[in-house]
Formats: structure tokens, sequence, C-alpha cells
């Protein structure tokens, strides 16, 4: 073979050097045949090195490892302005028990003393001051009663842990979902960013709600949804994950619609199954009177246009529900009237988004049907406080999942769309209290934080008319 005199008499041949070949790591020259002519090989201890570093990278940055990384990187920050309190209150100086904490662990106490945890003066004597009301329905007391197993100090220290963990499985199904589909990297930043920077993540911590809890069920069906065919253990684990969810916040009873739809009835009917037997639970171990308070002096305030039991006026700037915009611009009482229509409506444009994805694929049926459902929930909500945001990190994720996966990907507009829709809703929101000359504009303005879920709800309704005219992106 002729080889011109300014290149080198030896071979440099990557390609044949492995990591198992043992001429590999002994950085020695090893002469072979190939095709009849001789040749030398170098074994290099630098080609080693970089092929093992190589490897070990390739190792960290699977997408699994990459999300659960971040997931805890970002879940540390969040909590660790709060651990401190934590551990200190367990040592016995004082704190400030999170106020929704000391709701839920009041009421434990008041129903395992035989009293009745809807009484505003049985709550108030046992927390011996101030106490918010506690509004959840019967059916979730078997669960919350549990809180009061320990003191007050012990049982928001578990409670938070509880929730912590629950924040990192939320964190990491969003941003694995996203390495796994593989979203522009643009995108992978901004979600970064905004879930380091959600403000509604430290005010659950904050406040010390099931938030958390919640979202981590909701995430966990939809998960089990869109990749099984949920049939015989994923029925039932999603079932059981949507129990958890609804009892805890109540409104994610509407996510039945989108099984009811797309015909997955074992779900709903283990879920049903898990609802009469805690229903059973809860009748047998709860006193009637208690089942009396709750729907003579509670349900009825659930409704928009009317005062929660115990609560704020629905137009007070906390509240980011339509409740709480037609009421400020409409006033409480105009909004008591439209409020059912406007209930329906929202629930009948989420019902019918669902019903045109059908016979669509797995995935993106449930991508869409939860996504839109957990909009219109949030907007149809009697109250949903700045915290509740949380509730809408699910929705955002499915929505970038579709978006990713068909040509509306390049598109500017909903790019844009998708953008602000999330930042407005991950921003830190001043509270605006009215002022006796500038209600008209202080209304307005304290009404702006709903513009992201607005836009959000706006972008699902729209897009199965998009998608129809748009076929699904190439791999």
């Amino acid at each position: 073979m002729f080889m011109p005199r300014t290149f080198p008499r030896f071979m440099i041949k990557l390609g044949h050097a492995l990591p198992s070949d043992p001429g590999w790591s002994n950085g020695e020259l090893k002469s072979e045949s190939n095709d009849g002519h001789s040749g030398w090989y170098v074994r290099s201890r630098s080609f080693s090195k970089r092929a093992n570093i190589s490897a070990m990278l390739g190792r960290v940055a699977h997408p699994t490892r990459t999300a659960v990384g971040l997931a805890v990187l970002i879940a540390g920050y969040s909590f660790a302005p709060f651990l401190p309190h934590l551990v200190a209150a367990q040592l016995g100086y004082p704190g400030n028990p999170a106020d929704d904490f000391q709701t839920y662990y009041y009421a434990a106490l008041v129903l395992r003393g035989g009293g009745n945890p809807y009484n505003l003066s049985e709550l108030s004597a046992t927390a011996k001051g101030h106490a918010y009301p506690f509004l959840y329905p019967p059916t979730s007391l078997p669960l919350f009663r549990q809180l009061a197993l320990g003191g007050m100090n012990a049982s928001l220290l578990g409670f938070q842990l509880i929730s912590f963990l629950c924040l990192i499985y939320m964190l990491f199904v969003a941003i694995n979902t996203a390495e796994e589909e593989k979203w522009p990297m643009s995108w992978r930043m901004v979600g970064l960013v905004s879930l380091a920077s959600f403000s509604a993540i430290p005010m659950t911590f904050q406040a010390g709600q099931v938030n958390f809890m919640t979202t981590a069920a909701i995430l966990f069906a939809w998960t089990t949804a869109r990749r099984s065919d949920l049939r015989g253990g994923s029925a039932v684990a999603c079932a059981g994950a949507l129990l958890v969810a609804t009892l805890l916040k109540t409104y994610p009873v509407l996510l039945l619609i989108v099984f009811l739809v797309r015909g997955d009835f074992k779900v709903v009917a283990w879920f049903a199954a898990f609802m009469a037997a805690d229903a059973l639970l809860a009748w047998l171990t709860i006193p009637h009177e208690v089942w009396r308070a709750w729907f003579v002096n509670v349900m009825p305030t659930g409704r928009f246009g009317v005062t929660t039991f115990g609560l704020y006026p629905p137009s007070a700037a906390w509240n980011q529900s339509l409740n709480g915009a037609l009421s400020r611009m409409v006033g409480e009482r105009m909004t008591a009237t439209l409020g059912p229509f406007v209930q329906v409506a929202v629930l009948g444009v989420t019902a019918a988004v669902c019903w045109t994805f059908r016979r669509g694929e797995r995935r993106g049926f449930y991508d869409l049907g939860f996504g839109a459902i957990l909009s219109a929930t949030f907007l149809i909500a009697p109250v949903s406080w700045f915290h509740h945001f949380v509730f809408l990190i699910p929705a955002l994720t499915a929505l970038a999942a579709i978006l990713n996966r068909s040509n509306l990907r390049d598109s500017i507009g909903w790019c844009s769309a998708l953008f602000i829709s999330t930042s407005l809703i991950a921003v830190t929101w001043p509270i605006i209290t009215t002022h006796p000359n500038h209600r008209a504009i202080d209304a307005i303005t304290m009404t702006l934080p709903l513009l992201g879920p607005l836009v959000l709800f706006a972008m699902f309704a729209v897009l199965p008319f998009e998608l129809w005219w748009r076929p699904a992106r190439s791999p």
C-alpha cells in the first residue's frame, strides 16, 4: 500500500479501540492484519479517558436521571426556606404554623373529640383563637382526621415532608415528559425557569395546603391513562389516584368526564366503588349531625356570587376564578344570577373539546382532556386562590406535549401564547386592594392574574379545530 512520506507510518483507528479490548488500557502499539496489509493501531490512554468520560456523561444525561436531579434540585430550593422553621418548632421554639394546616389539624381534633368541625365556635375554641372554616365534605373527614394522631408541630412536619416528596414527583413528571418527548431546548429552558420561580409553590408550603398531594395524584392518573390501556391493575391505580385527588380537593371529580367520553368505564366503575366505600366509612364513623351541618351551612355557599361559609366575599382580590372576576366587575348579585350559566357554558365547551378527540390516539386524547378539564376547573371553582395555580402545572405540561407532537410546534403564534400563559401563571402577582375613588380600575387590575388561566383554557378550546388543519409533525 502506497503512503506518502508526510503521512506517519501508523494508522489511528478509533473505531477498533473498544473499552472492552485489553490493549486499549495499556497504551500499547498492536500490529494486526487488515485486508492483507500490515498496519499499526495506537491504543492510547487519552482515548480511554475520553471514552470513559463520554460513557459516564451518557449515563448521567439519561432523560430519567436528568429529570430526577432537576426535580430534587428545584423542590429542595423551594422547600429549604421553610425547613428551619419546622425543625425549630420541633425543638420547642415558638413558631407560626401554616394557617390552612391549622384548620385541618383543629378540625381533626374536634372530630376526634366528638364535636362538629363545621361549627366555627368549636373550631375557634379548640384553636384558642381565630381559625378558618373547614369546608371539605364529610367524605373527606376519614382522611383528614389522621392529622390529629400527633401533636401540632409533629403533624405539620410530617405533612410538609409528604408535600415535599409529592412536589418532587410533580416536577419529575413535568421535566421527564419534556426530556423523553424531546421538546425544543428553548421550551425546556423556559419550563425550568418557570418551575423554579413558580410563585404558587412557596405559597403552598407557607399555607400548609394539600395542593402538592392533589396535583401528584392527578399527574399519576394522567401518566397512567396516557401510557396504558387502563385494564386490570392500571384501571384500579388510576381510579385510586382520582379518589385521593377528589377527597383532597373535590373538583378533580370532573376528570371522570374524560374517561366517560373515551369509554374507559372500568376507571369510572372502580372510582364509584372506592367512593361508595369511603362514603360508607364516613357514614358509619362520622356523627350524623356533622353531615347535616355541611349540607345546611357549607354546601349552599359553594356557588357563584355567594360568600363561602366563614370566608371572604367572592370579590376578594385573592379569588382568581370567574366567580371572583364577575363579582368584582358586575357585582355579586348579578354574578349569582349568571353563575350557573357560566359554569355550564365552560363545562359544555370542555366536554365538546374532549368529544372531538374521543377517537384519537390515547396519548393525545388524555393530554387534551386532562388539560382542558383542569383549566376549566380553575375557572369555574367558587374560589381559586393564588396557591391554586399549582393545579395548572399538569395542564401546561399537557398542552406543551400536544404542541410538540404537531406542526404547531413551529407556529410563532402558538409558541408565544404558550409562553405568555406560562409566564402569567408562574409570576408573582401583587395583591391590589380597592380604593374608594378607583373601584372600576381596581376591579380590572385585581383580575389581571386570571389572564393566564383564561389564555390556557382558550388554547385548549381552539386546539382541536387547529389540529384538524395541521397534520401531526413527522418524527
